[in-house]
């Protein structure tokens, strides 16, 4: 897509966080129709819908377009509300069956917008501290179609709402790096189960801590960089984790946990995009921009949308073969960028497979 319609896009996302709307161009009717076409590849119109609110009459959407636009982010809201009744009532579930659990990004993040309900929701996905069997048999017991990977085991679904059930918030291609995760998330993992959030209007659930999300809400968007791709939402969720502030201690704490996972450069290419995109003030970097990374990075978001879904459109018919070279491939390009990740992705390809089949076999 043509640079110019990039930057205004760019520009239309920092009008809805408080910048001057005096410079913002007069579009036409296609210009405009391409800006909503990307809103919607990287999953924001809702977010954007409060730009156009900002804009004077003579510079907002033609009118066909702007109903749509309406008529999309109105939806937004009542799956938002849908949703967050729905994970009230999935953490209850849990809860009844002794299970501790924590709801992991979308509905608890959301409330560090200053629209919550305008943030495009997706799935749940619910963290269980418990023996990854016992998950797998409870959720067996709801789902004759699930299917377990290394880090959660989909199929369960509540009030026509997916939900991942995660035995681990996240986990690294590399072992060695992956076992120094896993232990941070295993020592942290109790704060976690304490800390609790409101989402609605008698609605509380419970959700990682800010500290917490400074790495995690990161490392997804680092795993899903090397697996499919990311978008801007993601993004955004991290604009507004870093937005919630931090002290040099706690900025100095975190940049020894991303040191920890290999993550210092790709922290450094995120807040590259946190500057340029949405234009995240000096203050709130928690470590330097990365320009060099940060564009390859930028440029692959670009293309491919959320979690890569323009791309992969094409490949909506590939087995699990076919997906996995595919994103050795992809994660192939990367590997100037991140060697020790890239060079283990197949080796944890195939552990994951047998995991899965053990998992099976163990039902």
């Amino acid at each position: 897509m043509h640079k110019d319609i990039i930057q205004i896009f760019f520009k239309l996302i920092r009008i809805g966080l408080g910048e001057p709307v005096e410079d913002f161009p007069i579009l036409d009717s296609t210009q405009w129709q391409k800006l909503y076409t990307l809103a919607r590849q990287q999953t924001i119109v809702g977010v954007i819908y409060k730009s156009i609110e900002r804009l004077p009459k003579e510079k907002r959407p033609p009118r066909e377009l702007l109903f749509k636009w309406i008529a999309t982010t109105e939806r937004i809201k009542e799956l938002n509300q849908h949703i967050n009744k729905t994970a009230q009532k999935v953490e209850s579930q849990f809860r009844d069956n002794n299970f501790h659990s924590c709801i992991l990004k979308g509905q608890g993040i959301a409330q560090l917008y200053p629209n919550p309900e305008l943030r495009t929701s997706g799935d749940i996905d619910i963290w269980i501290n418990n023996e990854r069997k016992e998950i797998i048999s409870f959720v067996n017991k709801f789902s004759k179609s699930s299917h377990a990977v290394y880090h959660h085991i989909d199929g369960l679904k509540i009030d026509g709402v997916e939900i991942e059930t995660h035995f681990t918030p996240s986990y690294m291609a590399n072992p060695f790096a992956n076992r120094r995760l896993q232990k941070w998330i295993q020592n942290e993992s109790i704060k976690q189960f304490e800390h609790c959030t409101s989402i609605g209007e008698g609605i509380t659930i419970h959700t990682p801590t800010l500290a917490f999300n400074r790495v995690f809400i990161l490392h997804h968007i680092y795993r899903h960089f090397f697996y499919e791709g990311i978008g801007l939402r993601q993004m955004m969720d991290f604009y507004y984790v870093l937005k919630q502030s931090f002290t040099k201690e706690e900025q100095e704490e975190t940049q020894c946990i991303y040191k920890k996972f290999n993550l210092l450069n790709f922290a450094g290419a995120a807040v590259y995009i946190l500057r340029e995109v949405f234009g995240l003030e000096e203050m709130f970097y928690i470590v330097a921009p990365n320009e060099k990374y940060g564009k390859v990075l930028l440029s692959e978001i670009l293309s491919g949308g959320n979690f890569g879904q323009v791309k992969q459109q094409k490949n909506t018919k590939e087995n699990n073969l076919q997906r996995g070279w595919r994103i050795i491939k992809r994660s192939l390009q990367f590997i100037k960028y991140e060697p020790l990740e890239v060079v283990w992705l197949p080796y944890f390809k195939v552990m994951n497979n047998l995991l899965y089949v053990r998992s099976i076999s163990n039902r």
